[in-house]
């Protein structure tokens, strides 16, 4: 049995591979602990159900408005100063940058060195530092999971965020002694800006149990209709969402219908409108 302590910047329920991590380690008869931060209150919520379900141990760090409220708001203001000094000293080096991308960095660092593991994994970039430094304390080993590739989330122009992010990767991934991904195309790329990667690398696709999936249902002979359907908790620009949208512009062909299962952020919604107004008929919101 190990002990292996997960680090995510949000709460469990925003974050669907974390659970499963969790769930897929203890389920193997190790000692698990799921640390995380308040980011939204729908989540607080979902989160006291399934905490009902789990055979892991969870721990809130850096207060929520009703939970430490004081902590809560002083780590929020940390934030943004970290921010106002990132963008005058135009530099994301020393304290700037661990502290912009996690708003409860100190407190989920802090957590994590109080506990003893042989593993802390980061789930998400906020949470690498912490797994690395963590891992570093206690003599442990590391690990982090690209769900999502990070140097592709912001928009080309947005220099700023491009650079911070690259500062953590290249400051924290060498010292990792394994890396997963959510696709073969992340995977790839991180190699790429990684070569001399010394560690594991897995790829672990984003996908549910087969006792999980729909029934499938045969089409009827008289239905020619092609549906489309794309699942994410954010639907946003830059994630490859805008090429189907072009397609569906370039074939105008009404009998192929696109669903969006997700929150849609205001740019991809402005987006739609701007380029998508003669094909919203065929756009359907989940």
């Amino acid at each position: 049995m190990k002990k292996i302590v997960l680090v995510t910047v949000g709460q469990p329920s925003v974050n669907p591979r974390i659970v499963k991590e969790a769930d897929a380690f203890a389920g193997a008869g190790h000692e698990v602990t799921v640390i995380y931060s308040y980011v939204i209150k729908w989540a607080s919520d979902a989160d006291k159900v399934l905490f009902q379900k789990v055979k892991w141990h969870y721990i809130e760090a850096g207060g929520s408005p009703k939970n430490k409220t004081a902590l809560y708001f002083y780590t929020k203001l940390r934030n943004r100063a970290a921010m106002y000094i990132g963008q005058i000293l135009k530099t994301h080096k020393h304290f700037i940058a661990e502290r912009i991308q996690a708003r409860a960095y100190d407190e989920l660092l802090d957590t994590a060195k109080k506990i003893k593991a042989d593993w802390y994994i980061g789930h998400n970039l906020g949470a690498l530092p912490v797994a690395v430094k963590a891992a570093k304390f206690h003599g442990a080993k590391a690990g982090f999971d690209f769900e999502d590739y990070h140097r592709g989330e912001s928009d080309e122009r947005d220099k700023t965020t491009l650079n911070r992010i690259t500062c953590l990767e290249e400051k924290y991934i060498p010292a990792l002694n394994y890396y997963s991904t959510s696709s073969k195309m992340i995977t790839d790329d991180t190699q790429r800006n990684f070569p001399g990667f010394a560690g594991s690398v897995i790829t672990l696709r984003n996908c549910f149990p087969l006792s999980q999936q729909p029934p499938f249902r045969i089409k009827e002979s008289a239905d020619h209709t092609l549906h489309l359907f794309w699942f994410s908790q954010t639907i946003g620009l830059n994630r490859g969402l805008e090429v189907f949208i072009d397609a569906l512009k370039f074939l105008k062909d009404p009998a192929i219908q696109l669903t969006l299962a997700g929150r849609c952020d205001e740019n991809m919604e402005e987006y739609i409108k701007i380029n998508a107004s003669d094909i919203l008929p065929q756009i359907h919101f989940a």
